[in-house]
C-alpha cells in the first residue's frame, strides 16, 4: 500500500504552478489527527473530510500542491462520499502556512478558486464549496 500511495502522489501535475515555480512535483501525505498534536503542523496547509477540520484528510507543506485529487485515495475511516478517492471529498481546512492557498473546482487547477488566507480555518459548508475541490495550490488564488 505504502508503494502505491508513494507513487501516485509523486506524479508531475500543473495545478497552480508556473515557469517560476521551483516544485514540479505535487506532495501530499496522510493527515493522522491525534488528541495530543495540532490539527494542522505549523508550516501546512490541511484539508479535511469532515467540518471542523474532524475525521480525516490530507496536509501539504508550505509550498507544495496537488492538481489532481482523484489521485488521492480515502483511507478507511474518513466516511468518504465518493468511490475512494479525495476529490470533491473536502468539508474543511486550515491554513497554517504564511502564503495564500486555494483550492479549485477543477482538476489541474482553474476556476472556480477559493481562497484560504495565511492563517485561517474553516468549514466550506458556509461558503457554497462544500466537497467540491479537486486540486489544492498556492500560485493565481484570488
Amino acid at each position: 500500500m505504502a508503494a502505491v500511495l508513494a507513487s501516485m502522489l509523486s506524479t508531475t501535475g500543473t495545478s497552480h504552478a508556473s515557469a517560476g515555480d521551483d516544485r514540479t512535483t505535487p506532495t501530499a501525505s496522510p493527515l493522522v489527527l491525534d488528541a495530543a498534536a495540532p490539527i494542522c503542523p505549523a508550516g501546512y496547509v490541511c484539508l479535511f473530510v469532515d467540518v471542523d477540520q474532524k475525521t480525516g484528510g490530507y496536509m501539504w507543506a508550505a509550498g507544495a500542491y496537488h492538481s489532481n485529487f482523484t489521485q488521492l485515495p480515502c483511507e478507511p475511516g474518513w466516511k468518504c462520499k465518493t468511490l475512494g478517492d479525495f476529490n470533491d471529498e473536502a468539508s474543511s481546512w486550515h491554513n497554517n502556512t504564511n502564503r495564500t492557498y486555494c483550492v479549485s473546482w477543477g482538476i489541474n487547477g482553474g476556476n472556480p478558486d477559493n481562497s484560504m488566507p495565511p492563517g485561517t480555518y474553516g468549514n466550506f459548508t458556509t461558503t457554497g464549496w462544500n466537497d467540491e475541490a479537486s486540486s489544492i495550490g498556492f500560485i493565481g488564488c484570488p
